[in-house]
């Protein structure tokens, strides 16, 4: 049949050619030929991967989406096929998206066009469940993702490797990363950058494609849930991430939800907490008030302001759902008057007052009064820092020195050395930072 050269017409002639129905019969024929031969299989996808690399080497001369949708459809129509030839087709899928990688991952053609095609494939091959759990000793296979592209060994050769060979070289992989990680640790201060973490970066906060990155953390989820270590591992690493993308709402939202998908459990919430998340978090809800703060100056409201908070505050009510993360929290004077003035600071927005922000403002505010409703010292403690918070509003000094001052007390705050508060009387003239914070207080001691 290759001699004949009636593969090479189907594939290259019959797929693109007559109405829908007819390409994908041709597609279907191609798929039922190549069923459990490794000679059209292979041949098959030489033809694909060549059509392919012609197109993505001019992906802004022409209609790329349009010039390879059939090698792709065909290609996933291959995968989709579970026959003894699946090596061949799943090592294709790998090389395609690689090879779209390299031409240029920013690009939108390119990113639509091949990367999410790929990507959608890979989610639904990972999702298949497995059949039964892997025998001791085989837990590990014994290949990396370049060397299995590279056809420098398969699930053939993996089977035929004695047990001492594959217990071998699953601990010097082990090790061997440890200790790349140990020394990337020293150089750069940083345990990550392997090609695993790249590729996550550069799927997960895709600039081209919201179809990318939305399949991008559907894969992470598929893959992080298969091992518990995995989902801490990733946790792990999203985490970092965080901390490093800009403000724009698609990709600060988008890795949140997956953080917020993953800590689905006490165990992962309480293993983020402990690696200093909890902190990161309120820091980065403490960035993003003073960004939102930092356009007061502005001649107009931007009724978007206040969707990348909201999920943070949505993350941050989930952690502290556990009640020694929530304790923790209490326990730091330092995070509370962070989120005391987090608090302050949205109730006095003028211009950037929208729905999104009063939202934001009604959770921190029900975040406080949860934390502070557990017991009579948890209130009392919540109250200390309220009045210390309003210590250091910056109000106006004029409105102490026309309006008649009032003192805020309770009988068990009552101490030496304990600050007096003076704060303007109830009335229209009073800023809202300082409206807010005398509503708290009065919720409080209710």
């Amino acid at each position: 049949m290759i001699e004949a050269g009636t593969l090479d017409a189907l594939v290259e002639s019959a797929m693109h050619m007559g109405p829908m129905y007819s390409r994908e019969m041709a597609r279907s024929l191609v798929v039922a030929l190549a069923r459990d031969s490794k000679e059209l299989t292979a041949r098959v996808v030489i033809l694909v991967r060549r059509k392919v690399s012609a197109c993505l080497a001019h992906p802004l001369s022409i209609d790329l989406q349009a010039a390879v949708e059939g090698e792709l459809a065909l290609l996933c129509d291959m995968c989709s096929s579970m026959d003894t030839c699946w090596e061949i087709k799943y090592r294709a899928l790998i090389e395609v998206l690689m090879e779209a990688h390299h031409a240029g991952f920013h690009i939108t053609a390119v990113a639509e066009g091949v990367m999410l095609p790929c990507l959608r494939l890979l989610c639904q091959v990972c999702a298949v469940p497995r059949i039964r759990p892997p025998a001791a000793g085989h837990k590990s296979v014994a290949l990396t993702c370049k060397e299995w592209v590279a056809c420098s060994g398969g699930f053939e050769d993996w089977k035929g490797m004695e047990e001492e060979e594959r217990r071998k070289r699953s601990l010097a992989r082990k090790y061997g990363n440890r200790w790349l990680r140990i020394v990337r640790l020293k150089k750069t201060g940083e345990s990550g950058g392997g090609l695993s973490e790249q590729w996550l970066k550069l799927l997960l906060l895709n600039r081209s494609s919201a179809g990318v990155r939305a399949a991008a953390r559907e894969l992470v989820t598929v893959l992080a849930e298969a091992s518990h270590d995995r989902a801490l591992s990733t946790l792990r690493l999203l985490s970092t991430m965080l901390s490093d993308v800009s403000f724009a709402d698609h990709d600060r939202m988008g890795l949140v939800d997956l953080i917020l998908s993953l800590t689905n459990t006490d165990e992962r919430k309480r293993f983020l907490a402990a690696t200093g998340f909890l902190e990161q978090l309120v820091s980065l809800v403490t960035n993003e008030v003073g960004r939102i703060l930092g356009m007061e100056a502005s001649c107009s409201a931007d009724v978007s302001q206040g969707r990348s908070l909201k999920t943070l505050l949505g993350l941050l009510g989930s952690l502290i759902q556990v009640r020694q993360i929530r304790n923790r929290l209490k326990a730091s004077v330092l995070l509370v008057k962070a989120l005391l003035d987090n608090l302050f600071s949205l109730q006095s927005l003028l211009i950037q007052r929208t729905k999104l922000t009063l939202d934001c403002a009604s959770d921190l505010m029900s975040i406080l009064q949860d934390m502070a409703a557990e017991s009579e010292e948890d209130n009392r403690l919540i109250c200390l820092a309220c009045i210390d918070a309003l210590v250091l509003l910056r109000v106006p000094n004029f409105l102490f020195q026309t309006l008649p001052a009032t003192f805020i007390l309770h009988p068990t705050c009552l101490a030496p050395n304990f600050p007096v508060v003076p704060l303007p009387q109830c009335g229209s003239s009073r800023p809202p930072s300082i409206k807010a914070a005398m509503s708290l207080y009065c919720s409080l001691w209710k």
